[in-house]
């Protein structure tokens, strides 16, 4: 008897669409830019039509103490010297039995570099758990005794960097930066199922161009960066209202287009929505990718914008 085995990669973390209107989930960074109270829930059901598929929820939150950044629709002069933010993570990703559940809390210390640009320092710190519910496996040989519940809890931390000014803006982050193990289940003394957690860096930067005093085009890239998966690239362009209405276009290599659009209500909600369309070998078994974002941001009445407006 001959017995043949391979190896298969794929990210460990879950995939966003709308990660330009929401960077603190790729990047910790970001905590306390706001400049206001931030928060956001959000959803998100992949290949839809394909039996547990995955889907993920999320609540986040930031907020900002220390210096203002400046009164920005003041010129040019992103004004303000330093400053702090606190933020967190709650997320659930459930794909079939298997789910992963994680929280974090986030720091970011902001200063500034010039008169235009500021940089922001961030890390958050936090656990993840892996559940996997062995009842819900359906196995071809009937007579395969079944293996239980798996829980595997680990801490996790995260780090990033943030460059910004009223039009530009870059980041890179790392997630996942401590090594470690998923223990599967255990026979006697030997331990099988073992995966390796990698190291996840994302790389982002983008653009703000007014057209006029009310529109305004914002394109963007991402690079994803997971060994030993390729490379991933998100190319991304929104175009916006008076920062009240927004619609936008995104294309990932190898994966597929995504469709979107979000307006502002009552002064403090905001509503968004991405569609995904597949365009790999997958779309003959799916009907795309669904993805809302609720907000809902409490700007004290202070005569800046925000720094998150021209993102």
């Amino acid at each position: 008897m001959v017995l043949i085995s391979s190896l298969a990669f794929g990210q460990q973390r879950p995939q966003f669409s709308q990660y330009m209107n929401n960077q603190l989930l790729l990047n910790p960074a970001i905590t306390g830019t706001a400049e206001q109270l931030d928060i956001k829930a959000g959803f998100r059901q992949q290949w839809a039509g394909i039996d547990d598929a995955p889907r993920t929820s999320y609540l986040s939150g930031q907020m900002s103490f220390g210096q203002q950044q400046g009164k920005l629709l003041k010129g040019n002069n992103i004004g303000g010297k330093s400053g702090h933010g606190l933020g967190f993570i709650a997320m659930k990703d459930q794909t079939g039995p298997l789910s992963w559940t994680s929280g974090y809390v986030s720091y970011a210390f902001r200063m500034q570099l010039s008169r235009q640009f500021m940089v922001s320092f961030g890390a958050s710190a936090g656990f993840q758990q892996f559940l996997l519910d062995g009842t819900k496996l359906r196995y071809v040989d009937n007579s395969v005794a079944g293996i239980g519940t798996i829980n595997n809890t680990r801490p996790d931390a995260n780090i990033g960097v943030w460059l910004y000014s009223q039009k530009l803006f870059l980041g890179a982050s790392m997630l996942q930066i401590i090594p470690g193990k998923i223990d599967g289940y255990t026979t006697g003394n030997s331990t099988n199922g073992t995966n390796q957690l990698a190291k996840h860096f994302y790389v982002t930067t983008g653009y703000h161009f007014d057209l006029n005093k009310e529109i305004a085009i914002v394109p963007s890239v991402m690079v994803k960066l997971l060994s030993p998966a390729p490379p991933s690239l998100d190319i991304n362009c929104k175009v916006k209202y008076k920062n009240t209405v927004w619609a936008g276009i995104s294309y990932r290599n190898n994966d597929g287009l995504t469709g979107m659009a979000g307006f502002a209500f009552l002064e403090m909600f905001n509503l968004t929505y991405a569609y995904d369309y597949v365009t790999s070998d997958l779309n003959a078994y799916q009907s795309g990718s669904h993805e809302v974002i609720l907000g809902f941001r409490l700007n004290p009445k202070k005569k800046f914008v925000s720094p998150a407006d021209f993102w």
